[in-house]
C-alpha cells in the first residue's frame, strides 16, 4: 500500500514535465510565424509604397500631357427683366481639371467668382450650375435683374489657364414715365393742344400717338394746306388750331421691342359755344295727336338743354329736382321763368310732354315729345342750350293741320263747262256783255288754259244748282291755294 501512491506521483510529475515541454515548444513556433508574417507584410508594403509612387508620377506625367481647349465660344444671351438666363461654356479634354464662372465688374478690377466645378461659391439662390458630361457646363442665373447685365468669365485652371468672355444682355419692357406725360386737357376751340408722352425702357422705347376712334390726326395748317396723319411718331404732338372734330381720345403708345408695350389714354376736349341746327322748322298736326320735336346742338362743355312752348313753360329733360330745375330755368334767357316752373313739373308729371337727351361727344339730340296736343301747342317752341361760353337756340313752328275738300266730279266738269261756254260766248258779244269778261279775267287768274280744258256737256245751260256749284267749287279751290301757299311759306 505504500509504493502505489508513490507510482502515482512519480508518474504525474512525467506527465507535468511532458506537457511543460509542448508549451515551450508551441511558444517558439509561434514567434518564428509571426515574426515570418512580419517581414512579409513590410516587404509588401515597401512594394505597395514603390509602385504607388511609380503610378502618381506617371499620373503627374500624364497630366501635363492633358491640354484642356473650349470648343466653340460662350454664346451671348438676351432675356427680359425677371426672367432666368442661361450661359454655356463647352471645354474639350477636360481632364482633372474644373470649370469655374466669374462676373466681370465694370466698377471693379477683380471679378467675382460664382462657381466652381458644381460648387457655387456666390449667390447660392441665384447662381447655379449643371453638366453635361464633361464637355458643356451650364450657368444658370434666376430672376434677371438690371445689375446682372454685363460680361461672364469661364476659366480652366490647367498648367496654362484658359478662359473666355460672354456677355448677358437684360431688357427691359417699357414703363411710363408718369412726370413727364400727359393727362386729360382741355382747350378752347383754335387754340393750340400740346399732348406728351414718355417712357422709359431698354432698348429706349418709340413713341408713337394715334386716335381711338381710329380718325386721323389732323396737325394743322403748313404753308396754307391742311396735313393729318393716321399715325405720328413722337413724344410730342402739337395740335395747331384745334377744332370741335379734334375733340376725342389719343392714345400714347410705347414700344421696343419687348413684350409688354404700353398705351396711355389721353382725353383731349375743346371747349366752344353752342350752335343748335333744327331739321324740321314747320310742323303740322291736328288737335289730340302725338308729335315730336328734334333739334341737334353741338357743344362743349355739355349744354343745359331746355324747351320753350309757346305758353313760355320750361321743360327740362328729366330733372333731378325741382331745386335744381329752378337754378337752371332762371339762369336762362333775360327774363324770369319763375312762375312757370310749377306748371313745368306738372306738365312733366302728368307725362304731356317727355323731353330725353342723346349726348354723344360734343352732340346732343334734343327731343320734345308732346303725347296730346291742344290749341296752346299751336305756335313757336323754343329749343334752347347753354355753357359756359354762350347760348343758342332753334325755333320750331307747330301749327293746326286743316282739311282741305278737293271739288267733286261733277263740280269738275260744272266749272270746266262753264269756262268752256264763257269763253264761246265772250268771243260773240265782247262788247255788249262787260259783266261776262270781267267774269272771264276772274276766271284766268286761276291758271286754267281754257283751248285745253276738257268737257263733257258743252251746249247744257246752267240751273240755279249747277251756279250754286261753280260757286262752291271755286270756294274750295280758292282754300286749296291758300292752304298750299301757307304749306310753302
Amino acid at each position: 500500500m505504500g509504493l502505489l501512491p508513490i507510482m502515482i506521483i512519480k508518474r504525474l510529475i512525467i506527465i507535468l514535465f511532458k506537457t511543460i515541454i509542448t508549451i515551450i515548444m508551441l511558444i517558439y513556433q509561434l514567434e518564428f510565424c509571426h515574426s515570418n508574417s512580419l517581414n512579409s507584410t513590410i516587404s509588401n508594403q515597401q512594394h505597395k509604397h514603390h509602385h504607388h509612387h511609380n503610378h502618381h508620377q506617371q499620373q503627374q506625367q500624364q497630366n501635363q500631357d492633358i491640354i484642356p481647349y473650349f470648343t466653340k465660344p460662350i454664346e451671348n444671351s438676351t432675356t427680359v427683366l425677371g426672367r432666368n438666363a442661361l450661359l454655356e461654356c463647352s471645354v474639350e479634354n477636360l481632364g482633372p481639371y474644373k470649370v469655374a464662372w466669374l462676373k466681370m465688374d465694370s466698377s471693379n478690377s477683380e471679378p467675382t467668382v460664382l462657381t466652381i466645378g458644381l460648387d457655387t461659391l456666390f449667390g447660392e439662390r441665384k447662381y447655379r450650375v449643371t453638366q453635361n458630361s464633361d464637355r458643356q457646363w451650364f450657368l444658370h442665373i434666376k430672376h434677371v435683374r438690371i445689375s446682372d447685365r454685363g460680361n461672364y468669365m469661364c476659366q480652366v485652371n490647367a498648367k496654362n489657364m484658359i478662359s473666355q468672355v460672354g456677355h448677358l444682355d437684360v431688357q427691359v419692357p417699357p414703363i411710363l414715365n408718369e412726370e413727364r406725360t400727359s393727362s386729360d386737357t382741355t382747350v378752347d376751340e383754335h387754340q393750340k393742344a400740346v399732348l406728351k408722352c414718355s417712357a422709359k425702357g431698354y432698348p429706349k422705347p418709340k413713341i408713337s400717338w394715334r386716335r381711338e376712334d381710329g380718325q386721323p390726326i389732323n396737325l394743322g395748317l403748313f404753308g396754307g394746306q391742311k396735313y393729318s396723319v393716321q399715325t405720328f411718331e413722337g413724344s410730342q404732338l402739337n395740335l395747331t388750331q384745334v377744332t370741335r372734330d379734334d375733340m376725342g381720345a389719343y392714345l400714347c403708345i410705347a414700344s421696343n421691342g419687348v413684350q409688354p408695350s404700353i398705351s396711355r389714354r389721353v382725353l383731349l376736349h375743346v371747349n366752344f359755344r353752342p350752335k343748335i341746327r333744327v331739321q324740321n322748322q314747320l310742323i303740322s298736326s291736328r288737335v289730340g295727336s302725338r308729335i315730336q320735336l328734334v333739334c341737334m346742338c353741338e357743344a362743349y362743355p355739355r349744354p343745359i338743354a331746355i324747351w320753350i312752348t309757346p305758353t313760355d313753360i320750361p321743360i327740362i329733360a328729366n330733372p333731378s329736382t325741382q331745386q335744381s330745375a329752378t337754378t337752371t330755368i332762371i339762369s336762362i334767357g333775360n327774363r324770369s321763368l319763375l312762375s312757370n316752373l310749377t306748371e313745368t313739373i306738372k306738365n312733366i308729371n302728368n307725362k304731356k310732354y317727355e323731353a330725353n337727351e342723346e349726348y354723344h361727344g360734343f352732340r346732343t339730340t334734343m327731343r320734345l315729345i308732346i303725347n296730346y296736343l291742344t290749341i296752346e301747342d299751336f305756335g313757336t317752341f323754343k329749343c334752347l342750350a347753354k355753357n359756359s361760353l354762350g347760348e343758342k337756340e332753334g325755333l320750331i313752328r307747330v301749327y293746326e293741320k286743316t282739311e282741305i275738300q278737293s271739288p267733286t266730279q261733277h263740280e269738275q266738269n260744272l266749272l270746266i263747262n262753264r269756262y268752256k261756254n264763257s269763253a264761246n260766248h265772250g268771243r260773240k258779244h265782247s262788247s255788249n256783255h262787260t259783266d261776262d269778261a270781267d267774269d272771264d279775267d276772274d276766271d284766268d287768274d286761276f291758271g286754267y288754259d281754257n283751248e285745253n280744258l276738257l268737257y263733257d256737256k258743252p251746249n247744257q245751260s246752267l240751273t240755279s244748282a249747277d251756279n250754286n256749284h261753280i260757286i262752291n267749287g271755286k270756294l274750295i279751290f280758292v282754300n286749296f291755294l291758300l292752304s298750299t301757299i301757307l304749306l310753302l311759306r
